[in-house]
């Protein structure tokens, strides 16, 4: 009997031993011996992946984890063996990034995946990657090595166009030019004054010299084009960095401007000495109004061309000095935008509703209709969100601060119609969800709206607005991107 007893006090020490045993590692464990995973192979560029043990978060849940990382000598690459929980589901396209809560937060492996098929359809389950899949990984970038990378070529143009400014063949070059296109003006301008005083003096009838004002017209028709053509070539002067090929060119149309000029200036000067314009005007061949007419709106145009010119030449002068501020500014600007990468999330909300403001169940003209358009752009676990509700209505702003995943759970902060508000959100990375927003400290409110998928970007939206005190209900349509 004695035996029997110290039989069972050792069975039942040892059974209790069992059940301490796997107590323990069940509090070690967790859940995860009732959890059915899936293994998949991820790929990185880099000598180091993720380490063993890094959590795998969805929408800033824990779907799985890390398990092994080797690097794969011969191909340059780490091969990465992750599992996660077998009802989650992952498709063609997906990307594991390695991101963090925060500049200081955990670190952890994401999968995302295009929220669409290439049909622009929701996924389906017969699109889900099979086990064993190979995923493209992505490690985060080094914002000083991107910034480094970027400052060295933005040093060498900001170089380069420090020694353009610089060389005395460029600043020869327009000075010289300057001093062409005054002393254009200045010919012009008398050519101009003889003209008008010529015709001035010969309103009615002019000598047999209709064939040298025809050509006077068609020399002005020459200037001008040549002109024309200079103009072109300051503007190139300042976008092209083969300078000196482009300022040829426009001196090159200078002199030839100035050739015609001079040729121009002979012709009015052997016109106007003509001993028949002198002695015998009125026997001469008449010159109809029609064709003096014309010949003094091709100087008019002639001289607003001029005009033209004298402006470019001023706009491209200062061109040089504003493209070196505008690379400084490039170059700051690089480095922020270059950090982003694909962790930027951009999501469009528009929709239209019926709200029954009269509480009859029914929707008729004593109702109102109103537009909602909001626009939320997310980076990592937090995004902002603006936009404006009750459009065609009381329209009232929208400007929240966001902290979660712009698909999947949220908690929302900021200004709500125009009040204080807060509230929790959650979005269907395939379409749909539903939201909860409480504002207006001095009057509390609460309003409620769910979101059904009824095809492609397209939801059913249903809400019921001031839920506490008089509740209204609200039905319609929404889009979103």
């Amino acid at each position: 009997m004695s035996n029997l007893s110290n039989l069972m006090r050792v069975g039942a020490v040892a059974l209790l031993a069992v059940v301490l045993l796997v107590v323990s590692l069940f509090v070690i464990k967790g859940g995860d011996w009732f959890k059915h995973w899936i293994y998949y192979t991820v790929e990185f560029n880099e000598i180091q992946g993720p380490s063993k043990g890094m959590e795998i978060k969805l929408g800033g849940e824990v779907i799985g984890e890390v398990r092994d990382s080797q690097f794969v000598r011969d191909k340059g690459v780490t091969h990465t063996t992750v599992r996660v929980q077998d009802d989650v589901e992952l498709f063609p396209g997906t990307v594991f990034i390695v991101t963090s809560s925060g500049l200081i937060g955990d670190v952890y492996l994401e999968p995302r995946f295009p929220r669409f098929n290439p049909d622009g359809k929701p996924w389906g389950a017969e699109d889900r990657l099979p086990p064993g899949s190979a995923i493209q990984g992505r490690m985060p970038p080094n914002p000083l090595e991107t910034i480094a990378e970027l400052a060295e070529p933005m040093e060498s143009i900001l170089k380069r166009v420090d020694r353009m400014l610089g060389e005395d063949q460029l600043g020869g070059v327009i000075t010289d030019l300057s001093a062409s296109i005054d002393e254009t003006l200045t010919s012009v301008n008398s050519l101009f004054a003889l003209a008008e005083s010529f015709m001035e003096d010969n309103q009615g009838n002019v000598s047999a010299s209709m064939a040298n004002m025809k050509l006077i017209s068609e020399s002005f028709l020459r200037v001008s084009q040549n002109l024309e053509r200079t103009s072109e070539a300051v503007n190139r002067m300042a976008e092209d960095p083969r300078y000196k090929e482009v300022t040829d060119a426009m001196l090159a149309n200078l002199n030839e401007s100035s050739a015609a000029i001079n040729h121009m200036a002979g012709q009015l000067d052997a016109l106007v000495s003509d001993p028949a314009v002198q002695q015998d005007a009125k026997d001469s061949i008449r010159l109809t109004k029609e064709t003096l007419q014309e010949a003094k709106d091709t100087m008019v145009r002639f001289q607003t061309t001029l005009d033209t010119v004298d402006q470019t030449m001023e706009s491209a002068q200062g061109l040089m000095g504003e493209a070196q501020g505008a690379i400084g500014d490039v170059r700051g600007q690089a480095g922020q935008l270059s950090s982003l990468g694909d962790a930027v999330d951009v999501k469009l909300g528009l929709n239209v509703r019926a709200v029954d403001v009269n509480d009859d169940q029914h929707l008729g003209n004593e109702d109102i209709y109103v537009g909602d358009m909001n626009a939320a752009i997310g980076y990592g676990n937090t995004y902002v969100s603006v936009g404006a509700d009750n459009i065609g209505e009381d329209s009232n702003a929208n400007f929240l601060l966001g902290y979660g995943a712009l698909s999947g759970f949220s908690f929302r902060g900021g200004v709500y119609r125009g009040e204080l508000g807060l509230g929790p959100a959650y979005y269907f990375p395939g379409g749909g969800g539903a939201e909860l927003m409480w504002y207006d400290t001095e009057d509390p409110k609460l309003n409620g709206y769910g979101y059904v998928p009824l095809g492609d970007h397209v939801n059913v939206v249903l809400g019921v607005e001031d839920i506490e005190n008089d509740p209204q209900a609200s039905v319609g349509l929404g889009v979103e991107f």
